[in-house]
Order: C-alpha cells, then sequence, then structure tokens
C-alpha cells in the first residue's frame, strides 16, 4: 500500500489572495545529529497572489525570492519560497513562503499544535491584514 505524508493545512482567503500555514514533519536523517528527535515539526506560511490583487503584477516580474523583499511583504523570515503557479501556460497565482526551519527556531520545531505555534499564527495574520490593506 501507498504511504501517504500528512500535514496540516489552516488556510484563509482575502480579495485576490489567500494565506496559508502549514505544519508538516520530517523524517531526521541520521546526518542531522544537532536535532534531537523529537525535533520534526516544520511550519511554513504561505501567500498565494492571483490576477486580481494589485502586487500579482509586480511580483509577475520577479525572477527569484530574494528579490521580493522590496515589495515589504511582512514575513518575520526571509521569503525563501517563490513559485509562479501556472495553468495551460499561464500564471494563475504567485506563491511566496517562508519555513520556520533555520538556526534560532529550533522551538518551532517542536511546536506540534495551533496553539503551540501561536506566534506563527500571528505572523501570518498580520500578512493577510497587509495583503488586504493593498486591495483598500
Amino acid at each position: 500500500m501507498l504511504e501517504f505524508k500528512h500535514k496540516d493545512v489552516w488556510t484563509t482567503h482575502g480579495k485576490g489572495f489567500c494565506v496559508e500555514v502549514v505544519r508538516w514533519e520530517r523524517e531526521l536523517s541520521i546526518s542531522e545529529e544537532s536535532w534531537s528527535i523529537s525535533d520534526t515539526n516544520i511550519w511554513n506560511i504561505y501567500a498565494y497572489i492571483y490576477p486580481s490583487h494589485t502586487l500579482f503584477n509586480k511580483l509577475k516580474r520577479v525572477k527569484r525570492a530574494g528579490d521580493c523583499y522590496k515589495f515589504g511583504i511582512p514575513f518575520t523570515r526571509d521569503i525563501s519560497y517563490f513559485n509562479k503557479n501556472q495553468r495551460e501556460n499561464k500564471i494563475c497565482s504567485i506563491q511566496i513562503g517562508n519555513d520556520y526551519n533555520h538556526l534560532g527556531d529550533e522551538y518551532f520545531t517542536r511546536c506540534s499544535t495551533k496553539d503551540e505555534a501561536s506566534s506563527i499564527f500571528f505572523d501570518a495574520e498580520e500578512l493577510f491584514k497587509y495583503l488586504e490593506k493593498l486591495m483598500m
């Protein structure tokens, strides 16, 4: 039987965008001795920007995640994920995101529930408010 990987996804929608918080578990390799065996939770925040959003055309010209900083998008960590999602050779959304899996983020790798990771959800709310304000 196929083994499916589990992840938790919380999503909220605004006008021309949505914001997601994702938690998934990674398998540790033997070479990752600096992590304890219980430190397996990976948390991400993603924003999907759709063509109707004012930021879409600006992001459409971006080539890589590191170039998104100039738009002042309030991710607590640097934007580490950038993807132009396409359907029928046309960009239908632009996905940007970050993760809480870097030096100094050890606390988050031990959080397995929404309550334990409440500061991540606070960050996601701030991102939502920013994207919503751009549409006013």
